[in-house]
């Protein structure tokens, strides 16, 4: 099963890939290797995942929990994101 990589800093946690977008529903036709954020009300493959990170990996969605702090870039808005306790733009 393949794995969300984070490299870690000594203060903060880049994720490594481009976040697609933050969304609360799984999109219909994911491609393998498309990472979204999982909203704060998620539906479908994505409940009881809030905030977390998911992977497609061509069967399901793989989840990884962000640390505090994580930062991501996320592409639907070209801006740097900053987990503590939920999701902000830097």
């Amino acid at each position: 099963m393949p794995t969300i990589e984070l490299v870690s800093l000594p203060d903060q946690i880049f994720y490594q890939k481009a976040i697609v977008v933050i969304t609360n529903t799984p999109p219909a036709s994911p491609v393998v290797g498309d990472v979204l954020i999982v909203g704060g009300t998620p539906t479908g493959d994505f409940a009881h995942h809030d905030d977390e990170i998911a992977m497609w990996d061509g069967r399901l969605w793989v989840f990884t929990v962000p640390t505090n702090p994580t930062i991501v870039y996320l592409e639907s808005v070209s801006s740097l994101y900053l987990y503590r306790t939920s999701w902000a733009a830097l």
